[in-house]
Formats: C-alpha cells, sequence, structure tokens
C-alpha cells in the first residue's frame, strides 16, 4: 500500500503521467480509503449532504471512507460505491476502465473522483441516465504541475466543466463554491429530471445558475 503523499514531487508527477498514458487508475493507492480525497476534513460531505432531501436514494461514487453517509438527512437510502470494496454493500467499479455501478437514485455524488478520470464526459453521460440529480464536486485550481502532484489526470475549468455538462444531458447547471477553489456542480438530468425544486438552493443564496 502507498503512501501517494510521502512521495517526492518529481515521483508523484512521474506516477500520474503513467497513469495518463496507459489511461489507468492507481488501483494501490486507494487501497487505503483514508487517502481518498475528504477522507479527514469533512466539509465538503457536510457540504453536499445539506442539499440532500430527506428520504433520498443517493449513489456516493468514490465514496471511500464513507464520511457522506453519517451527514445525510433522514431517512435516506444509501449505497456506496468505490474501487475497492468498502462493505457494507459497496459496489465495486474502476470508471477508468468505463465500469459503472447499476440502479436508479434520486442523487449520484461524485466528491473528489472526477479528477483522476481520464474520460470524464464517460462517467457524466452514464450518470445522467441513472439518477435525477448529480452533485459533482471538481477543483479546477493549480497549475499542471502542481495538479499531478495531487494525483490529478485532466485539467477541466469551471467552463470546461460545465460544457462536458450540457453534453452529457445535463441542465439546470448551478455551480456553489465549498473549499479551497473547488465547486460543487449540482445538475439536473434531461432524462430523468423531475421538476426538481431549485428554489431550495436559491433561497439559503448558496447558488448561482450557470
Amino acid at each position: 500500500m502507498i503512501d501517494f503523499w510521502s512521495l517526492p514531487n518529481v515521483e508523484r508527477q512521474e506516477r500520474v503521467e503513467r497513469l495518463i498514458r496507459e489511461q489507468a487508475s492507481d488501483s494501490e493507492r486507494w487501497l487505503n480509503p483514508l487517502n481518498a480525497d475528504g477522507a479527514l476534513d469533512h466539509s465538503r460531505s457536510i457540504a453536499t449532504a445539506r442539499l440532500i432531501e430527506p428520504h433520498s436514494s443517493v449513489l456516493d461514487i468514490g465514496c471511500g471512507a464513507m464520511a457522506l453517509r453519517r451527514y445525510l438527512p433522514t431517512g435516506c437510502t444509501y449505497q456506496p460505491c468505490d474501487i475497492h470494496d468498502r462493505g457494507e454493500g459497496c459496489f465495486v467499479v474502476d470508471l477508468n476502465k468505463r465500469e459503472f455501478p447499476p440502479g436508479m437514485y434520486r442523487y449520484i455524488t461524485l466528491l473528489g473522483v472526477l479528477e483522476y478520470v481520464h474520460d470524464p464526459e464517460f462517467v457524466l453521460d452514464q450518470a445522467s441516465q441513472r439518477c435525477s440529480i448529480l452533485l459533482l464536486d471538481y477543483s479546477s485550481q493549480g497549475s499542471t504541475n502542481e495538479r499531478r502532484n495531487c494525483g490529478w489526470v485532466n485539467d477541466l475549468t469551471p467552463g470546461e466543466a460545465v460544457n462536458a455538462l450540457i453534453r452529457t444531458n445535463w441542465r439546470h447547471i448551478c455551480l456553489r463554491k465549498v473549499i479551497d477553489n473547488r465547486y460543487l456542480y449540482i445538475c439536473e438530468s434531461k432524462i430523468n429530471g423531475s421538476e426538481f425544486d431549485w428554489g431550495h438552493f436559491v433561497k439559503r443564496g448558496e447558488a448561482g445558475e450557470a
């Protein structure tokens, strides 16, 4: 089990460039769920959970240590999904092998996941067929070298991320700043959307439509 953050910057960059060439996931890094983004700092999970309606079904892709679950409102059905089995019925998929979990959900969450995917639009397209609402956390900050130091394999600007969402059947895209120049993209599926109450966000004064 590798401690990614203990590696020198050069080794991290070389490791990530190899993953990009091979279009592969860093499976060894994710053996430890505490290596997942947001595993120790739960502020992102808390902010996301506040946007989820009670008694909803939630597919948490890239669940890691399942931090989101503890903050969900009453009556939610939580389905974890990750590249390794985290127990409790966790779906095991490798998004970089073009795998996607089964089922239909009110919400899909992708928190600190899309930065590690070589073909983001494959994931976004699959998600639009599986849920009504997507809660996507993505960071566009940093130079190429800084992003490779984090293990990130793609470099979308906020505008490019919105365009990717539009191309993959999402609408009513709202951006909410969460932490550290990260944005939460709140989107309704054109395929499965069902008159979602966007006022739920506007009334809180925490989201603006893009």
